[in-house]
């Protein structure tokens, strides 16, 4: 888990991922708050199937790569307001790409930002990991989000933007809390 100014990262597991997709109350039940409903749009129910079927192959101590993580809103009343997560594992390059949506309701706060910049900050503390990476097609509010989180662009061509928040000169923003039974990890 990642605790950001106003908001908790919770990596959700292979169970919890199924539950999204046929059973959201037993899930909130589980979580103890209610999820946005209008995050759960027909992109994102496909791309959970499809986490689904990577996590399946992979071993558990890869999933935190390959699964989403809820946003979870803290300033008041907690809610899960939106997902964001990687797309797989490091390649050779060391690099990650990141994508992210939150409920229509929750946008325009800098939700997506935090959460963006607490999730670079979890993977750079894999020495191996050297940039997070991400691809905008015509979506302004995305590309504002990269942007304020300190992403550049590598390439643009025909409303196409590749875009790279590198480890080097990367300002870390939440902190790491262990998963229960896990302890604290030794300061670096």
């Amino acid at each position: 888990m990642i605790r950001a100014p106003r908001l908790l990262l919770i990596p959700l597991h292979f169970s919890q991922l199924q539950r999204a997709l046929s059973d959201l109350p037993s899930l909130e039940a589980e979580l103890g708050f209610p999820l946005a409903r209008e995050m759960f749009t027909e992109e994102v129910v496909r791309a959970i199937g499809m986490k689904l079927a990577r996590m399946e192959i992979l071993p558990p101590d890869l999933h935190p790569w390959v699964t989403y993580w809820l946003m979870v809103l803290t300033e008041h009343e907690r809610v899960g307001a939106g997902l964001i997560g990687f797309k797989g594992y490091l390649n050779a390059r060391g690099e990650v790409e990141v994508g992210y949506g939150i409920a229509p309701q929750f946008e325009g706060h800098g939700y997506t930002t935090e959460a963006l910049r607490a999730l670079c900050t979890w993977a750079f503390r894999h020495p191996a990991c050297r940039a997070v990476t991400a691809v905008t097609v015509l979506n302004p509010a995305s590309n504002r989000i990269l942007y304020k989180a300190g992403a550049q662009i590598v390439d643009a061509r025909e409303g196409r933007m590749e875009w790279k928040i590198y480890r080097l000169g990367f300002q870390p923003l939440g902190e790491i809390l262990p998963e229960p039974g896990e302890r604290y990890p030794a300061a670096e």
